[in-house]
């Protein structure tokens, strides 16, 4: 706690015109997002950041309209919703990302179940699953792709970090388009998630950093065989303060930031050739 403190910082209650003030800046970039050509934007309720801080009991304490039962917790990513419906045109596309609860308590999938329910009926395109917060960074775990390993069907239908969640959410909202993110590094893993029916769709982040052209040289590359298959990862050295101070989140900051920095370079060497 010391350590996180020390990290994050002490938080406090937003009121109620700052809250208003998030849902407006939201619209407006979404606004923005439109303006600037893009076809849609995705609100990040997931990972500890703010939105997922007002959904999750653990951290929203308030006894107010925004804090105290399932529903009202979820009422700032509604107005979010609501704020950037009303900003765009009826085309344009607004999904979400929200935090699975695998592992967790039957109390606790109620709870996200039913702020689902308030999110859906308010309407968004697609729902991302994800995981992880800043105590716990799910998100920011290396799976390593083991180079020169066979896949196998059987260890592809594990790959996924989230998919029994999505299961969960499937029965409950048949219709809605569902996203899973993390975990997957073959294209057999690829394939199960979304034959298995659990999602529509799936998100790679890291292998594509590392190799930009994934869907060409190797997804959809049949002249590599499913078993050869494999998705691209690095490792980056987890630094020492992190080892000393056990904080989950600098070690996983310090795998996201080897990501960064290769981001970076893409950046420049790009811009470099455009000259």
């Amino acid at each position: 706690r010391a350590a996180g403190a020390l990290v994050f910082g002490t938080p406090r209650a937003m009121t109620d015109f700052e809250i208003e003030d998030v849902v407006r800046r939201f619209a407006t970039t979404a606004r923005v997002a439109e303006d600037a050509g893009f076809a849609g934007v995705e609100i990040h309720a997931a990972h500890g950041y703010l939105l997922s801080s007002f959904l999750s009991a653990k951290s929203n304490r308030r006894g107010d309209d925004y804090g105290g039962t399932p529903r009202k917790r979820a009422k700032i990513v509604v107005d979010v919703i609501r704020a950037i419906r009303a900003a765009v045109s009826p085309t344009f596309c607004v999904g979400i990302k929200i935090n699975s609860v695998d592992h967790q308590s039957a109390g606790e999938l109620k709870d996200c179940l039913e702020q689902l329910t308030e999110i859906t009926n308010v309407g968004v395109d697609f729902l991302e699953i994800s995981g992880g917060n800043y105590e716990d960074p799910k998100m920011m775990e290396s799976v390593a792709s083991e180079a020169g390993v066979k896949v196998s069907a059987s260890t592809a239908a594990r790959e996924a970090f989230f998919l029994d969640f999505a299961n969960s959410i499937r029965k409950t909202f048949p219709k809605l388009h569902l996203m899973v993110t993390g975990g997957f590094r073959s294209r057999l893993g690829l394939e199960y998630a979304v034959k298995s029916g659990a999602c529509d769709l799936v998100g790679i982040g890291r292998p594509s950093v590392v190799e930009p052209r994934l869907p060409r040289t190797i997804i959809f590359n049949r002249d590599v065989s499913d078993e050869d298959a494999r998705l691209p990862t690095k490792s980056f050295s987890q630094a020492t303060l992190s080892r000393w101070l056990g904080v989950k989140a600098l070690g996983g900051g310090t795998e996201t930031l080897g990501y960064v920095a290769a981001i970076h370079k893409m950046q420049q060497a790009a811009a470099a050739a455009s000259v």
